[in-house]
């Protein structure tokens, strides 16, 4: 016995690159565009430009990409409350506060 596989899938040793040959791709499915993600990135490049590290520079742009998920960052409201709920500690919402305020100047 082959295990779960049936005889002739054991037999043809063509690998499959697809678990489903007709779906659609990942990114097509998950991946949602953010318009706001330019603004992003020239902020980041002039931050950089001040001498912010790159460490820092990443994180923040992880962190705004993740409120883009759960709020339109077109409304800064919205993300300045959704900055003050979150449960990370104060200086990184200052931290957060501060990166938004220069990427929606922008």
């Amino acid at each position: 016995m082959y295990g779960r596989f049936r005889r002739e899938e054991a037999m043809n040793h063509r690998r499959s690159f697809s678990a489903a040959p007709n779906a659609a791709t990942h990114s097509e499915n998950t991946r949602k565009h953010c318009a706001f993600t330019n603004r992003i990135l020239e902020v980041a490049l002039k931050l950089r430009k001040r001498g912010y590290s790159d460490s820092y520079l990443t994180t923040m742009v992880r962190a705004l990409k993740c409120i883009a998920k759960h709020v339109n960052l077109d409304n800064p409201n919205e993300v300045l409350d959704y900055i003050a709920r979150k449960k990370v500690m104060d200086s990184y919402k200052a931290n957060l506060r501060c990166l938004f305020s220069e990427v929606s100047s922008c």
